[in-house]
């Protein structure tokens, strides 16, 4: 097996495992390997940043569905903020992406290294939905300017759809769809046009929604049809 897939079989996703190994963190029975691609077996120990990993070419993959509350950040160990591992006692689940501290809603929970890139990279394009309600009014103005691509700094953010649930003249109710995947991209967004978020929940990732974890705090394992359809996207190229 090549390296940096041994290293996402811990549930790191390709993406870091290759970053690890390219910045020589990564040693192959107490040897520095630099080289991603690096044939190893199942009986040869992997150390990142001599900290020795478990990994297993038949570990059993888990795939979990967690309905995240606000007041926590997205980590699993965190020594100064209320985090998300003091729920979620299973140390071999890694978050897909991150939500902020003040943001709820879904998060998915795996150790497949390699779904999790395939989730998380632009490149692959999956869907995330959102609930946002925001200051103001939202125009079709601002509606067609957001579906365009707003320039902010070296990046241009767009949301893929965005629909008005609802609105008055003090606060406007949206469903967002994004593609980008970018850091407090919704946020940033609608602090471009003029409309601060006052509270953004997530509803779906790709093809799984929050309906498998309607109650705050709750976790679900993902099962029959849901789960094909994510496995779907690991099997892209």
């Amino acid at each position: 097996m090549k390296l940096f897939k041994a290293i996402q079989k811990s549930g790191i996703s390709r993406r870091k495992a290759s970053q690890l190994i390219l910045e020589g963190k990564v040693t192959v029975d107490s040897k520095k390997v630099i080289q991603p691609w690096h044939e190893v077996t199942e009986n040869q120990e992997i150390s990142i940043d001599g900290k020795k990993i478990k990994w297993s070419d038949t570990e059993e993959f888990l795939y979990y569905a967690f309905h995240k509350p606000s007041g926590y950040v997205t980590s699993l160990n965190d020594p100064k903020e209320h985090h998300i591992g003091e729920i979620i006692k299973n140390k071999k689940l890694k978050p897909v992406g991150r939500l902020d501290k003040d943001v709820s809603g879904l998060l998915i929970l795996t150790n497949d290294g390699e779904l999790i890139y395939k989730l998380t990279h632009p490149k692959y394009g999956v869907e995330r939905e959102y609930i946002t309600t925001i200051v103001g009014k939202l125009s079709p103005k601002k509606i067609e300017k957001i579906k365009k691509g707003i320039k902010i700094g070296n990046e241009i953010l767009k949301c893929e759809d965005i629909h008005i649930i609802e609105q008055n003249d003090t606060y406007s109710k949206v469903r967002i769809i994004m593609k980008q995947g970018k850091k407090r991209e919704i946020k940033r967004i609608f602090k471009r046009i003029g409309n601060r978020v006052i509270y953004l929940k997530r509803i779906r990732y790709g093809p799984v929604t929050i309906d498998i974890v309607p109650e705050q705090y709750q976790l679900k394992e993902i099962t029959g049809n849901t789960l094909k359809e994510l496995l779907e996207i690991k099997k892209k190229n």
